[in-house]
């Protein structure tokens, strides 16, 4: 697991979906004409107890959500892939797009 304090968006993911873990984070330097910032990839790992229809709630929504990141802002997040893994956890691909504020 990556500590929360490593990774603000993971820190606020894991607080808008409890009881998951990130089980890796990835991330490369994104710029535009105007913007500077990165493009991040994050797997999390949910509990094999995990609430199926919080789980559903949370991927619909989380396009929509608001994410309080210091000197940065979500320009940009999905769920790139959504699947069980052996033992039954949901394990969850999100990609975001974080700009410098």
């Amino acid at each position: 697991m990556i500590g929360q304090n490593y990774c603000p968006l993971g820190a606020a993911i894991i607080a808008a979906l409890p009881g998951a873990e990130i089980v890796s984070r990835r991330a490369r330097d994104w710029h535009s004409a105007t913007f500077s910032g990165e493009r991040v990839e994050l797997e999390l790992a949910t509990d094999t107890d995990a609430d199926p229809m919080k789980l559903s709630e949370f991927c619909e929504t989380l396009s929509e959500r608001e994410f309080d990141l210091r000197r940065m802002f979500v320009a940009d997040i999905l769920v790139k892939d959504k699947r069980l893994d052996p033992v039954g956890r949901s394990i969850l691909i999100l990609e975001a797009l974080l700009v410098e504020q």
